[in-house]
């Protein structure tokens, strides 16, 4: 599992060099599972970043990623709305699409990254599928920062 923890907000953390950000794509081409937020996604794909999202530019992240290489996206930070917020998930083998959201806690969270694909392993280590472990990662994501 790659969490390729490197841009917010559509841009790169400042201490993110440009080969910093080659060389994590190349290891997320490496993995059976890649967790990006928005932001990274957009970024690794060369994309444009959009602060409000819709189904089409959701799916196309998850299968620009899953053609990179990993057998599962889960992509958080997954809004249509501004009344919540989750994940969205690719299974490149079943070419299945999930998605779980859950309601919007305002604010900004430092960590949440980083609660959500430890939660979403841990599932995923416990033989859930990938959205069930979604599903799971966003609710325990959500209980943490309430």
């Amino acid at each position: 599992m790659v969490d390729p923890v490197m841009a917010d907000g559509g841009k790169y953390y400042s201490l993110i060099t440009p080969e910093f950000a080659v060389g994590m794509k190349k290891l997320a081409t490496l993995a059976d599972i890649i967790t990006p937020n928005i932001s990274e996604a957009a970024l690794m794909l060369d994309m444009p970043y959009r602060e409000k999202h819709d189904k089409e530019y959701i799916e196309a992240l998850l299968h620009g990623l899953g053609a990179l290489g990993p057998r599962m996206v889960v992509l958080s930070g997954v809004a249509f709305d501004d009344e919540t917020v989750g994940a969205a998930s690719y299974d490149r083998e079943t070419d299945t699409i999930a998605y779980y959201l859950d309601q919007r806690v305002e604010g900004f969270y430092h960590g949440t990254g980083d609660v959500f694909a430890s939660a979403l392993i841990s599932a995923l280590l416990n033989e859930k599928t990938v959205s069930e472990a979604m599903k799971l990662a966003v609710a325990f994501t959500h209980a943490c920062i309430e």
